[in-house]
């Protein structure tokens, strides 16, 4: 990160960048660092660093699709949404510490959540990444979380609390044991591609869709009672339709031969008796 002569090299630097990034500086701090009221947006730049030291922003901070290794500069606070994916991260260090929207980090390299805010006042999304925990995760995350398409073996470290959708598909999964005990996600409920064995810990209600498909269960024991939509769980090496769920309010996404099944039977006749 450049270095700076005196207070009037910085703020000369400073105003210039923000001319050229068209932000907004609200102040000029004695470390060198600048406020800005409103957004900050240095996505698509091809930066390989940030290119001067945040403090506040107020609104959205965009540094998407560059070439950047490191968060190094990148604000303490940010009263919107940060979003910093399809870069070269290898870790979270120097993320901000209170974000007050989404917080999407997918599309790196990263091998490690720790450095993030305790809670995420929006979505989570660290999908296609490098992990292999969840170590270090926020403990709430107020809308959906998404950490699919890594090298996950377990969901130990996963947030204590998901407001919406829970995506963990293309992982090594034997179990959903971490997953936050709550009776209900509102949202998607994606566990596919793993190689999960059960469904013990699934939560009681799913308001939206479930997705258990290409693991390898034998039976749906420890399904969530009730699925707001579609429920799929093809390619799995079932034997049996034990424990499958009370209610499905939309398709039941199966192979035919197991249609025959008196579970499949009586999701039919649920389904017509509610059509009439």
């Amino acid at each position: 990160m450049k270095t700076y002569k005196s207070m009037r090299d910085f703020k000369a630097y400073a105003y210039n960048l923000s001319i050229k990034y068209k932000f907004e500086i609200s102040k000029y701090n004695n470390d060198y660092s600048v406020d800005v009221d409103g957004d900050v947006d240095i996505a698509g730049k091809h930066l390989i660093e940030i290119p001067i030291k945040f403090n506040i922003v107020t609104g959205n901070y965009n540094c998407y699709v560059n070439q950047l290794t490191s968060l190094k500069g990148c604000p303490e606070y940010v009263g919107g949404e940060f979003l910093c994916y399809y870069n070269q991260l290898t870790s979270l260090e120097y993320a901000p510490k209170f974000i007050g929207g989404d917080f999407r980090c997918s599309d790196n390299q990263i091998t490690s959540l720790k450095g993030c805010p305790e809670i995420i006042n929006g979505c989570f999304h660290c999908y296609a990444n490098q992990l292999t925990s969840l170590e270090g995760c926020p403990k709430k995350v107020t809308n959906g979380f998404d950490c699919s398409e890594n090298k996950l073996i377990s969901l130990e470290g996963c947030p204590e609390y998901i407001g919406g959708d829970f995506m963990c598909y293309n992982n090594e999964l034997t179990t959903l044991e971490g997953i936050p005990n709550q009776e209900i996600i509102n949202g998607w409920f994606c566990c596919a591609n793993n190689k999960l064995t059960s469904l013990e810990y699934c939560p009681k209600i799913i308001n939206i869709e479930f997705d258990c498909s290409g693991n390898e269960l034998t039976s749906l024991k420890g399904s969530p009672r009730f699925i707001g939509t579609e429920f799929l769980c093809r390619n799995n090496p079932l034997i049996s339709l034990e424990g499958a769920p009370e209610i499905i309010r939309g398709e039941w996404g199966i192979e035919k031969k197991y249609r025959k099944f008196p579970e499949y039977k009586k999701y039919l006749l649920i389904k017509k008796i509610a059509a009439l």
